[in-house]
């Protein structure tokens, strides 16, 4: 880590300072005639010696244990104190790994349909209309668009314990899609959509692959 990069370049260049202190006192004892092993234990050792820092680990202990403890308080979980320093000094964090720093959970924003671009609400709120207040070609284009979210996915229904409801289990994105148009065939169809899915059985599928960036599904359509 950078904090680990510049203790060791502090380290070096004491012990440097310290050497070339210990030696100018070694050759000048020398050069005044004093016992080059009194000269070698009272000066070059005790110099060496007195420059070791030795509080220096306690010091970055306790500065780093008060960082992390205040990083708790915003609920940042910090499991090596080395990496407090490095996360100190970022000024812009590029990351699109969800669940590391999101909940993982992804909602559907907009849909763009037959030239046509809506917010969820405003979906939600078209799903609503009669059939009578919308064209065919539209009401045509909506049930595809439907069938395609509802049906093209490998979210599966999951019951954890005994006693706990069956949750949905999947990819984060297909995730977001299920719970989408889970409220758009209970408004249009007035039914769930497990309901929807066993009644337009799957006959084969070819799952998403990140090289084609595509996923395919064919179903027994209910008419």
């Amino acid at each position: 880590s950078t904090l680990k990069a510049d203790i060791q370049y502090f380290v070096t260049m004491l012990a440097v300072v310290a050497l070339c202190q210990a030696a100018v006192v070694f050759l000048v004892g020398i050069l005044r005639g004093l016992s080059p092993l009194d000269v070698f234990v009272n000066g070059f050792v005790t110099i060496m010696i007195g420059n070791v820092p030795q509080g220096l680990p306690t010091t970055l202990t306790a500065c780093l244990t008060i960082v992390a403890e205040r990083m708790g308080e915003r609920n940042v979980f910090v499991k090596k104190l080395d990496v407090i320093e490095t996360l100190g000094s970022c000024t812009l964090i590029c990351t699109d790994k969800t669940g590391t720093l999101t909940k993982n959970l992804m909602t559907v924003a907009h849909t763009w349909w037959h030239g046509c671009k809506l917010s969820g609400d405003d979906f939600f709120e078209w799903c609503k209309t009669e059939h009578n207040q919308a064209g065919p070609t539209y009401l045509s284009h909506l049930l595809t668009l439907m069938s395609a979210g509802a049906l093209n996915s490998r979210v599966l229904l999951e019951q954890k314990t005994a006693d706990s409801e069956p949750t949905p289990s999947g990819d984060a994105s297909e995730l977001g899609l299920y719970r989408f148009f889970s409220q758009t065939v209970t408004y249009r169809l007035n039914q769930d959509i497990e309901t929807y899915r066993r009644n337009n059985a799957k006959l084969f599928e070819i799952p998403f692959n990140s090289e084609v960036k595509w996923q395919l599904s064919i179903h027994r359509m209910l008419d």
